[in-house]
């Protein structure tokens, strides 16, 4: 281990960092990272995975995207900007989910067919998000909620129910996993 830590940053194709900064929260917005590089005469890849380390702990950003470059001069002259996106990009680039589950007839029974509880809506959210690794923790609800839905983003349509429900979407960076718990949990 060394003496003392210094952070580095990879980025296919990019030969020189001045600084980075990565900013992670919990919701479907994408995680945004900002590359301050050196101007290059080779291209920078425009997706890829973005790796952060302190000579301690590495920590992969998978699948991320160029959202943004912009060219700037500070104090040491000519620098760009590249704003990246974490994987939570793609969420915004998916069609939509349709359904209309946990219906009442009119003597306020639900109909059998559309019954689905909290798990299952996540779960119809998380599929068609294209998530294959996440856990779900929602509390208990004694009626499952009534939705509709119609060509709604499977990622607006998880963060409604989990917000219904005072849960969170969260990415989690040490697994690269989908959890949906309780706030504060």
């Amino acid at each position: 281990m060394p003496e003392y830590l210094f952070g580095r940053a990879f980025w296919p194709g990019a030969e020189s960092f001045a600084s980075v900064t990565y900013t992670c929260s919990h919701g479907i917005t994408p995680g945004v990272a900002v590359l301050t590089i050196n101007p290059q005469a080779a291209p920078y890849a425009l997706s890829g995975d973005l790796v952060l380390d302190d000579g301690a702990v590495r920590i992969t950003i998978p699948r991320c995207k160029v959202d943004k470059v912009s060219a700037r001069v500070d104090g040491n002259g000519e620098v760009w900007d590249l704003v990246i996106l974490d994987r939570r990009w793609r969420w915004r680039e998916l069609g939509g989910i349709s359904g209309t589950y946990n219906q009442v007839d009119p003597s306020g029974q639900v109909i059998p067919w559309t019954e689905r509880t909290p798990k299952q809506l996540a779960e119809l959210c998380l599929q068609a998000m294209g998530e294959t690794r996440y856990r779900i923790n929602l509390p208990f609800v004694a009626v499952n909620p009534p939705v509709q839905w119609d060509h709604t983003p499977p990622a607006q349509a998880l963060s409604s129910l989990a917000e219904s429900l005072g849960c969170r979407v969260i990415y989690r960076l040490d697994d690269d996993s989908i959890l949906i718990a309780p706030q504060g949990e």
